[in-house]
């Protein structure tokens, strides 16, 4: 565990490391906000500044506590990242021990152990909405008698698929987004020429982790695709085509499962384009949208052709998860869009090509 470098949410961080030097910092938290906008990092750095020497405070980035920190062997500190571990949802053998997972390292084993340094433990869960019912049901458990010096960092940017159980045992933080400008600059000075930095960064709604993971899934070349068919350049099946081929870092143990992941990715971005559309027939200005520059030049189509667009990526968006094909999937997101683009032109010539 590295203590990462973190923008926008020290303040929330120094109330949380005042609590916990006067002792009032509840033994679970629930951080919870915007997809990408720092959350699991702030966690990471929270935890650090905790188990630090020097602790609770910022950590001090010198003491063998920050030193074991960084090489990941910090040993009062246990992290779930279904991410790194390409898991697609937190199954309860991570929670709890399995007889048909042994062997494992769980949540509940590990606060089984004392501190090995005589201070905090801490418990890092990233993405716990994916948790199953069965996994969140055994945590609850864990909640209920924590044990002392004990906290449990719950990460989710859609806090509503936590049972209404593990919620009321948290206290909620929320984090914000640090902006729009501050994420462009935080890409340009990654590399992305500037004017693809300031694209990424309207589309996560000033998320830098949204817009990292944007430009790590092609997204500037998926939204050209479907702005493409949405306004009728591009035929939907050859879009369709195009996205199959086109690259992208995809998360998945499988080659199965990275090409859900990048079905996935490219419905979520027509959603948004779509859902922008919804907004700008509802009289919202293009300059107020992430995607108003793509809809600026187009004409209202009508609030209903735009409506069942959205119905229908919204349907190819659950098949994602139900595992059906994925490129029958890019072919119904792109079909979707072509058919708005045909509503405006009083026609449906086209949307099959």
């Amino acid at each position: 565990m590295s203590s990462p470098e973190l923008i926008g949410h020290e303040d929330v961080l120094a109330g949380l490391w005042t609590a916990a030097g006067a002792g009032r910092l509840p033994h679970a938290l629930l951080l919870h906000g915007p997809r990408g906008v720092g959350k699991y990092r702030a966690a990471l750095r929270l935890a650090a500044g905790l188990l630090c020497e020097a602790g609770p405070g910022p950590p001090c980035e010198r003491c063998p506590a920050c030193a074991r920190g960084r090489a990941g062997s910090q040993a009062d500190l246990f992290v779930l990242d279904p991410t790194a571990e390409e898991l697609e949802t937190i199954p309860i053998w991570r929670v709890t021990p399995r007889h048909d997972h042994p062997g494992v390292e769980t949540v509940e084993a590990f606060l089984s152990l004392r501190a090995r340094e005589g201070g905090w433990r801490v418990v890092c869960l990233r993405d716990f909405d994916r948790a199953h019912a069965a996994a969140q049901n055994a945590l609850l458990k864990i909640l209920e008698e924590p044990g002392e010096a004990t906290l449990l960092v719950l990460e989710s940017s859609r806090p509503r698929q936590l049972l209404e159980t593990i919620r009321s045992r948290c206290v909620a933080v929320r984090l914000e987004a640090v902006g729009v400008e501050a994420t462009a600059e935080l890409l340009a000075d990654a590399g992305v020429e500037r004017a693809d930095a300031l694209r990424l960064a309207r589309w996560s709604e000033g998320a830098p982790g949204r817009a990292h993971e944007l430009l790590r899934e092609g997204a500037l070349e998926t939204v050209e695709l479907l702005s493409g068919v949405l306004d009728g350049r591009i035929a939907p099946l050859t879009a369709s085509a195009r996205l199959q081929e086109a690259g992208g870092e995809f998360p998945g143990a499988t080659d199965a499962a990275r090409a859900r992941s990048k079905a996935r990715a490219a419905v979520v971005c027509a959603l948004e384009l779509a859902r922008d559309l919804q907004r700008f027939e509802h009289g919202v200005e293009p300059a107020d949208l992430a995607h108003g520059a793509a809809l600026a030049a187009r004409g209202r189509v009508g609030a209903r052709p735009v409506a069942r667009a959205v119905d229908a990526l919204l349907r190819a968006r659950q098949d994602v998860e139900a595992n059906l094909s994925p490129p029958g999937i890019l072919d119904r997101t792109a079909l979707a869009l072509a058919r708005v683009n045909a509503a405006r032109r009083g026609t449906t010539e086209g949307v099959a090509r």
